[in-house]
Formats: C-alpha cells, sequence, structure tokens
C-alpha cells in the first residue's frame, strides 16, 4: 500500500494505491512499482484529464519494468489498483471533489459512502480476469493466448 497527498501550491490531491506482487520475484516488481506510482500520481494534472491518464500511468509503469535490467520480470509482475481524490481545497465543504480510479488484473476499488448514520460499499472497479468472457477476447485481440496451467 502507498499514499501521497500534492505539494500545498497545486490543487490538493491525495492518491493510494495497492500493489500486489506475484510469481517468483512479484514482492520485487512490487516494490519497484510503488515509488515509480506514487510519484507519476502526485504530478498528474487535477481536472478531468486526470481519470483519462491514470491508465496511461500503469502502462508507462509497466514499461519501465520490462525494460529494466534490474528485475527479472519473466512468469511475475504484480496487480494493482490507484486512486486519486482531488478538489481545489481538499476537505472544504461546498466544494467539488473528483475521484479517478484504474487497475490492473484482480485488485479492486471500493468506495464507501455514507448514507445517515450507516456505511455503504461502492464497487468502482472490475477484475481483470480471463476467465470473463470480454476479458478473454480483449486479450486474444491484442495477440495474446490464454491456456490451462495444471
Amino acid at each position: 500500500f502507498f499514499a501521497a497527498t500534492s505539494a500545498p501550491a497545486e490543487a490538493a490531491a491525495c492518491v493510494g494505491g495497492v500493489v500486489d506482487g506475484h510469481g517468483r520475484h512479484g514482492a520485487e516488481v512490487a516494490a519497484a512499482l510503488r515509488p515509480m506510482l506514487e510519484e507519476a500520481l502526485v504530478l498528474l494534472q487535477d481536472g478531468p484529464t486526470a481519470a483519462r491518464t491514470l491508465p496511461d500511468v500503469l502502462l508507462a509503469a509497466d514499461a519501465a519494468l520490462l525494460l529494466s535490467s534490474d528485475l527479472d520480470v519473466r512468469l511475475c509482475g504484480a496487480t494493482c489498483a490507484v486512486m486519486r481524490v482531488s478538489s481545489p481545497d481538499m476537505g472544504q465543504s461546498g466544494h467539488e471533489r473528483r475521484v479517478a480510479v484504474a487497475h490492473v488484473g484482480d485488485c479492486r476499488v471500493i468506495l464507501g459512502r455514507r448514507k445517515g448514520d450507516s456505511w455503504h460499499a461502492v464497487r468502482l472497479t472490475k477484475d481483470h480476469l480471463p476467465t470473463d468472457p470480454h476479458e478473454a477476447r480483449r486479450i486474444v485481440a491484442g495477440g495474446g493466448s490464454l491456456r490451462s496451467v495444471a
């Protein structure tokens, strides 16, 4: 898990995420991703483009890992979910907050919404799993393949 806030001179923003490594070197992959994502997410410009830019941040971090000679990323990687919450005056009433999320794999983002005295969970993402027909078609259309490993 990581969390950070933007510089006070900018529009206030809080970012957070979860990176879960898997495979032989998954812990090292996750450890390398956390600072990359934290830095990039804090630097995102506020506004509607932040939501469209989040997936690009994940793709850039993925590319950096693949090109790194410091990590053996064969047959390992990480799932990840990131969120950025911003407003002109974070925490001040009367100002609209913006939430942008992006994720890879089976990490998910759930928002807690208060209604009266109780809280309700609102799921903001859908897991990317190869068993989902839509996801399987996307993988194959992108040149990938699906195989069952026993």
